[in-house]
């Protein structure tokens, strides 16, 4: 094995975050999810309903609560292009929302 050099190590520099960050939401996941502005507004949309049909509306949003609104964020990436890993996503979190209810381990 050859000890690496400085130079090696510049050339194999892997892209930052940030730079990842931009490459992923400027390509598939833009495809997938839609442009930051109607995806949000999608997840906002079922967010808000979600928010306003609670029994208690003015509680703390909780563990349970947020599981469920994770499963409303997938729907609304559903709603755009659904994949397969959307739903299995969906399932995770319904799962969880099952272990917080105490519904299983």
């Amino acid at each position: 094995m050859t000890p690496t050099t400085q130079s090696d190590q510049t050339e194999q520099k892997t892209e930052s975050i940030l730079e990842e960050a931009i490459r992923v939401t400027s390509g598939d996941r833009m495809r997938d999810y839609d442009h930051a502005t109607p995806n949000h507004a999608r997840i906002a949309n079922l967010w808000n309903a979600y928010l306003t049909a609670r029994r208690d509306r003015s509680a703390m949003i909780s563990p349970l609560d947020v599981a469920t609104m994770m499963v409303l964020l997938k729907i609304a990436r559903a709603c755009h292009t659904p994949t397969r890993d959307s739903y299995v996503d969906i399932a995770g979190y319904a799962k969880c929302c099952s272990q917080i209810q105490g519904f299983e381990p």
